[in-house]
């Protein structure tokens, strides 16, 4: 009842605010404990029933939002804003909810519409409920309702009520909020709700839009009554600029386009984007029922793209495939004039326009193409009037008018987003020919810091849960393409080795590695002198895959005369002979000053020597040395062979063993399973594992 007249007169809650904060209060600590024994998301995770927005989004998934400020006006348009108070959008399907939460979801909505809640102390506590709402809540509507207030909120710079700390926290809140605990359609309808909010604060206005389809020129302009400006104060913020980065990634195609323009073109104001865009729409022939993006983004110098895309913070969609943003703005601003250019696929002519301007050779037909080249395309025996349409479709897009060119890449950008081999195989074609036409190496050199800083940044997911194969992440992506890239960067090897086992990359990584080496040797850099750190990290990649021999084979490269007998004898499988040379080699470096071997060739030794007594099973002698020299991992791997259980169970007890269980480390983590079991604590194991 009071929902019903609270639409008619706000004040009439006002009233009420006490008793709904108590029943909203109570109604959170209940959801909160049913959130708590709940096992809904992991059951959803063990199903592999991924969401598709954890990867690269697709159009489509859902045709009306539910409660965001969209709805689909046609089957083949773009989504479009809906008109009325925001409270208004919120709409609770009650077959799917329980009295609680249709109670609680009408509670929050009631509370945030008065003004009373926060001149009686309530205002706190409330903020309270919404985070945690925010931060847990697996309800849809209730989420809807939520998201909903802070927007209002947010978005009434200086007339909100609410702290500085608590808007960056709800910022922060939406920025980082898991769509992993919702189903795919619910988090598509909430994803939307929040990039609503992000381009209301830039300023974007309905009826500006559908007024002027193809936008507004400086004469109209002036005369143009606005409903809202942009929220310069919100927008300079870094957490809602990490939220507007996740709109860069949106599965619907209208948001994607607005939020891709405003990023390209640096501006923090959605009406005069869309303006330019349709003005540039209008210069390159477009049609008038095309999409505003057919024309591109305002040509800019690869360059100043490259370094804005690698200065971005992609902490929101670190869990995802966030490369796509990267290829999807380079498309953007791209040449977009003309027809498809005709040109023979192999054709090597020189293009005036630039490389990066024209990456996209399309191949068509055309008198001057040779015959091997021409494509003639064949209906006649088969035609039921469907194909012969769609010849002419794509013939009419050969023309240097409407904009054929650009509706090609359009199609191309929507492409992207839906299948990650077509993305990769764009991704590594665009980024060379951006790459190579950088006006010098000194512009080259300038952007490796900023790649660096990206690719160590910690937000990046290792797995990226995807419908087609194969599954990648970004690190993958972005590897597989620096090695694509010529010249090659020249990145810092800890970091990379870092990557390769931090997200699953050792191939990518080490394939790079020997690339750069190929090119240092080609640019007459000494890679070969101590002290090696190129080599080394090869060796270390080699070692991880388990190539004994080609880790064996770069040590000999690298080592002395003396050292390399010994290893001769290790590569061939004489293992006794190998082992009295390892040994003969530490004593004489103890006792002939003469043989002053270098601090690597001592850890081949050490390393050899040990990995030679493992082959012989001489456990008893490994243990001794692990013991004298303090190597905790060595000490556990020994105990555990030779049955030591006892010590087994000490070495648990000491920080170094501490460690490497936290660590993960493989040896110790089965060295704690076969205490278990050798103690007959067989339910452990599991949990151990």
């Amino acid at each position: 009842i009071v929902e019903k007249v609270t639409k008619v007169g706000e004040v009439f809650v006002d009233p009420f605010v006490s008793s709904l904060y108590m029943l909203a209060e109570k109604g959170v600590k209940k959801h909160m404990k049913e959130m708590e024994e709940s096992t809904d998301t992991a059951s959803l995770t063990k199903q592999n029933k991924f969401h598709q927005l954890s990867s690269t989004p697709t159009s489509g998934i859902l045709g009306t939002a539910f409660g965001s400020h969209f709805k689909e006006v046609g089957s083949s348009k773009d989504m479009q804003m809906n008109d009325g108070d925001p409270r208004n959008q919120i709409t609770i399907d009650a077959d799917s909810l329980s009295t609680e939460m249709k109670a609680l979801a009408t509670c929050i909505m009631l509370i945030g519409s008065s003004e009373r809640a926060f001149q009686n102390n309530f205002g706190k506590g409330f903020v309270d409920i919404l985070l945690a709402l925010l931060n847990s809540s697996n309800s849809l509507p209730v989420l809807v309702t939520v998201v909903s207030i802070m927007g209002k909120w947010l978005l009434a710079e200086g007339q909100a009520p609410i702290t500085k700390s608590e808007r960056r926290a709800m910022l922060l809140g939406l920025a980082r909020f898991d769509f992993e605990r919702l189903s795919e359609v619910e988090a598509r309808c909430l994803s939307d709700q929040i990039c609503c909010f992000v381009l209301m604060a830039y300023g974007y206005d309905r009826s500006v839009i559908e007024n002027y389809p193809f936008g507004v020129d400086r004469n109209q302009s002036m005369s143009i009554i606005r409903v809202s400006s942009p929220n310069g104060g919100l927008i300079g913020q870094e957490a809602f600029q990490k939220l507007f980065i996740a709109c860069l990634l949106s599965a619907n195609q209208y948001i994607r386009t607005l939020c891709t323009a405003i990023f390209g073109m640096r501006s923090s104001d959605c009406i005069l984007v869309h303006g330019e865009l349709s003005k540039l729409a209008i210069e390159r022939g477009c049609r008038a029922n095309d999409s505003i993006d057919i024309a591109g983004i305002p040509y800019r110098e690869p360059e100043d793209i490259l370094r804005q895309l690698l200065g971005s913070d992609f902490e929101c969609i670190g869990g995802r495939l966030w490369t796509t943003v990267v290829l999807d703005v380079l498309l953007a601003t791209s040449n977009h004039q003309g027809g498809v250019r005709a040109r023979a696929l192999g054709s090597a002519e020189a293009d005036e326009e630039g490389a990066f301007a024209s990456f996209m050779p399309l191949k068509s037909y055309d008198d001057d193409c040779a015959q091997d080249n021409k494509i003639e395309l064949r209906y006649v025996d088969f035609d039921d009037g469907v194909y012969s349409s769609f010849v002419e479709v794509i013939s009419a897009e050969r023309s240097e008018q409407f904009c054929g060119k650009g509706r090609c890449i359009a199609a191309v950008r929507q492409i992207i987003h839906g299948d990650s081999r077509t993305f990769q195989s764009l991704f590594e074609h665009c980024i060379q020919a951006a790459w190579q036409s950088l006006p010098s190496n000194t512009a080259r050199i300038s952007l490796v810091q900023p790649l660096e800083a990206l690719l160590a940044k910690p937000y990046h997911s290792q797995f990226t849960n995807a419908y087609n194969s194969p599954k990648v992440n970004a690190i993958q992506s972005m590897l597989r393409l620096l090695v694509k890239l010529r010249p090659i960067p020249v990145l810092d090897t800890f970091l990379l080795q870092s990557l390769s086992s931090d997200y699953n990359a050792i191939h990518e990584v080490l394939t790079y590695f020997e690339c750069e080496y190929d090119a240092l040797r080609k640019n007459q850099v000494d890679v070969d002198s101590s002290p090696h750190h190129l080599v080394k990290a090869i060796q270390r990649c080699y070692d991880a895959l388990g190539e004994r021999d080609v880790c064996t084979s770069i040590s000999s490269a690298i080592s002395s005369a003396q050292t390399k007998f010994a290893l001769s004898l290790d590569m061939y499988g004489f293992v006794n002979e190998s082992v009295d040379a390892y040994g003969a080699l530490i004593d004489r470096a103890g006792d002939d000053t003469s043989l002053l071997p270098s601090e690597d060739e001592l850890q081949i030794w050490e390393q050899r020597w040990v990995g030679s007594h493992k082959d012989m099973s001489q456990w008893s002698l490994i243990d001794e040395f692990a013991t004298s020299n303090g190597e905790a991992r060595l000490s556990l791997e020994a105990a555990w062979k030779t049955k030591n259980w006892e010590k087994v169970k000490s070495l648990f007890a000491t920080p170094s063993v501490v460690a490497l269980l936290e660590e993960g480390d493989q040896c110790a983590k089965m060295t704690e399973m076969y205490l278990a079991i050798q103690e007959g604590n067989l339910d452990e194991v599991d949990s151990i594992h």
